[in-house]
């Protein structure tokens, strides 16, 4: 009798830590909330990645205006290079690599998975889109600084007095 008393006690006790194993209201809603982050840092870095031929061929153009000018103004071009163009095209050649690496390595979200780990993963999802963001940026800013200096270069040459 004192065994089924005790089996029972122990039976009620692994139901009660079983059932209280659920995720709270609070936990559900910073996982929800963590993971619309991820989906709209990933569809703008999927925006991106989807305006890279475009920029890659206002540096081909660049570089093209660039050669142009040589050919025309050998003497005056002397002053000029394409250092700025070819950092612009590295960095955005890393960029897209890096850009596509992580959208591969991108974990669904699990809503079943206990709470610190969804947490770890979504933050940590996160903060890879923030980055590359962030380089994405770097990257368009340092294409449109480099394409802009050779059109300016342009002008000042072909400028009549």
């Amino acid at each position: 009798m004192k065994k089924l008393r005790v089996s029972i006690a122990l039976a009620a006790l692994l139901s009660l830590l079983v059932a209280g194993c659920g995720k709270t209201t609070d936990q559900v809603r910073k996982e929800r909330t963590l993971n619309a982050e991820v989906t709209i840092l990933q569809k703008d870095v999927e925006t991106s990645i989807s305006r890279f031929p475009a920029l890659a061929a206002k540096l081909d153009a660049a570089l093209q205006t660039y050669n142009e000018l040589e050919k025309k103004y050998a003497k005056k071009m002397k002053d000029y290079g394409t250092d700025d163009l070819t950092l612009a095209g590295q960095m955005l050649q890393n960029a897209q690599k890096e850009a596509e690496s992580i959208l591969k390595g991108l974990t669904a979200y699990d809503q079943k998975a206990p709470h610190d780990r969804a947490v770890a993963v979504l933050s940590r999802d996160k903060e890879s889109l923030m980055k590359i963001s962030e380089e994405i940026a770097a990257t368009v800013k340092a294409i449109n600084r480099a394409a802009a200096n050779h059109e300016e270069i342009k002008n000042s040459l072909t400028k009549k007095p």
